[in-house]
């Protein structure tokens, strides 16, 4: 037991720190790609989602925020917030 609690101080300390790099953008979203995972904002940022349900619920034209990180070099969204936009 008294070996494990170091592993399990490592752990927490990881998920911190993977949690301390997510970042979040903001915009109107241009497009969405089903066959490639993927929403695209105005301005052109493309996120890949990490999961493709994730996209069942968007539409073009909504005012969207993405928490995203960076994994290989993409942007890969874990949440999308949409709220339609109203003219």
């Amino acid at each position: 037991m008294k070996r494990m609690i170091p592993v399990l101080a490592s752990l927490a300390l990881l998920s911190l720190g993977a949690a301390a790099q997510a970042e979040t953008a903001d915009g109107v979203i241009s497009g969405i790609n089903q066959s490639a995972h993927s929403v695209t904002l105005e301005g052109g940022k493309t996120f890949e989602v990490a999961q493709a349900g994730m996209l069942n619920t968007l539409e073009t034209g909504e005012h969207a925020i993405v928490t995203y990180h960076m994994r290989d070099g993409k942007m890969v969204a874990s949440e999308i917030i949409a709220k339609s936009q109203t003219k």
